[in-house]
């Protein structure tokens, strides 16, 4: 379901370039909706199309291991992942207009995407410890790690809902690259580096 949801949300992101051909003939390039267009397809293919995927395969390689999922708290972190995707993205949007109902849809969805991990590890945190101690001191050190650097990157994404620190990373290049740059970086080669370790 997790692998599914992914791959939709990468079609859903190509929206973004296609939009672009539109926008530049219509509005031009230095019109907000061309990097509106620019920051939906970024958020789409890091927040969803890429953290899916890895939760989904994630998700695989504990099942393919005898761990049982709890449907329940699954579904319950599948709703909320998608509503904090859809509301997060309003982060992207802030630099636009600074009104406070911008603010309040991205703080919910931050609010949404921490609960959904809640609701992740009560899904699998039963049945974790006996799968985790069958890694190697390799994989279990990369996981630790890589669950680290997705908390944190979750913690910056959640303080630029702060008006403060958002006006200092929308007027910063350097603290939006580098954030990009740790989350995929940090994150998504993190993740292949335990795929790889924990495939052997």
């Amino acid at each position: 379901m997790l692998i599914k949801y992914a791959l939709l949300y990468m079609v859903i992101s190509s929206l973004g370039p296609w939009a672009l051909g539109v926008i530049m003939t219509t509005l031009g390039s230095e019109s907000v909706w061309y990097r509106l267009a620019i920051y939906f397809y970024l958020h789409v293919q890091y927040n969803a199309w890429f953290v899916l995927a890895a939760i989904g395969l994630m998700v695989f390689l504990l099942e393919q291991s005898k761990v049982k999922i709890e449907n329940r708290a699954f579904s319950k972190f599948i709703v909320l992942f998608n509503i904090g995707i859809i509301g997060t993205f309003f982060l992207s949007c802030l630099w636009t207009n600074s009104h406070w109902s911008l603010y309040l849809l991205s703080n919910l969805g931050s609010l949404a995407l921490w609960i959904s991990l809640y609701y992740l590890w009560n899904s699998i945190k039963s049945e974790f410890s006996p799968f985790f101690l069958t890694l190697s001191n390799q994989s279990r050190f990369i996981l630790q790690f890589l669950v680290l650097v997705f908390l944190l990157k979750l913690l910056m994404q959640t303080l630029s809902g702060i008006p403060y620190i958002n006006e200092i990373a929308t007027s910063n290049l350097d603290v939006v690259i580098g954030y990009l740059h740790w989350f995929f970086l940090g994150f998504i080669s993190l993740f292949l580096l335990f795929l790889a370790s924990y495939l052997q």
